[in-house]
């Protein structure tokens, strides 16, 4: 018997494609496995929270705790952040800079 489960997207921390499947990484540390392409997969999440940042990911901005100029992180995750999709993810997201003492 097949089983389906309820997914929250607010639970999602980011998503990884990788060809006909994607993993989505969940904030209490499970990983699920989806099969179909990031690209569709992305038609089912809230625009309002959820931007790519490189050909085969996708991240939550709710979750977001640092981002650099070539990457997101999220808990103990280095998401790779790509030119093509920077500026889309600087204009979605207040960002503070802080200075280092």
């Amino acid at each position: 018997m097949k089983r389906y489960d309820r997914l929250r997207q607010q639970d999602i921390g980011y998503v990884k494609g990788d060809k006909s499947h994607v993993t989505l990484h969940m904030i209490n540390g499970k990983k699920v496995s989806v099969s179909t392409h990031l690209g569709n997969f992305m038609r089912y999440l809230d625009s309002n929270w959820f931007v790519r940042t490189s050909r085969s990911h996708i991240v939550n901005l709710g979750h977001i705790d640092a981002v650099t100029s070539r990457s997101v992180v999220i808990a103990d995750s280095v998401i790779p952040l790509t030119i093509a999709y920077r500026t889309t993810l600087w204009e979605r997201l207040p960002i503070v800079r802080l200075k280092s003492n």
